[in-house]
């Protein structure tokens, strides 16, 4: 399992979490603190991809560019957790055109009477790869 956390301690407490998750597995856990953007690029020119990813970017979204390189490395389940439909719908178009399909939405409203909502997108990655 590969994860990137820019934050060094959300990226400390990550690793601690995994390892605790995936001792019974003994599965390796790798947890790389990079910007997301930075890293979905490097595995892109490197040809990685993983069949299953799921990311939670800031408000601002993961931009352009990092969501056509997570089109590039994404080559089965994707979820995409985001606070901001707008950029949620920016960085989703990039997939789309690659021939990801939305699998499932889901909104939740975690605070009531405020304009803020989460949003869950399950996207499949097409079944060839080209």
């Amino acid at each position: 399992m590969v994860a990137v956390e820019e934050d060094r301690g959300s990226a400390s407490a990550l690793l601690r979490l995994a390892k605790k998750a995936l001792a019974s597995r003994q599965a390796k856990v790798e947890v790389r603190r990079l910007d997301a953007t930075r890293a979905l690029n490097r595995y892109a020119a490197e040809g990685r991809s993983f069949d299953r990813v799921v990311l939670d970017p800031p408000r601002s979204g993961l931009g352009l560019h990092g969501a056509r390189a997570l089109a590039r490395v994404a080559s089965g389940r994707t979820v995409f957790v985001a606070c901001d439909p707008a950029t949620l719908a920016r960085d989703l178009e990039p997939m789309l055109e690659a021939g990801h399909r939305a699998a499932s939405a889901l909104a939740i409203d975690m605070m009531p009477m405020t304009p803020e909502v989460e949003v869950i997108v399950a996207l499949d990655a097409p079944r060839e790869r080209s």
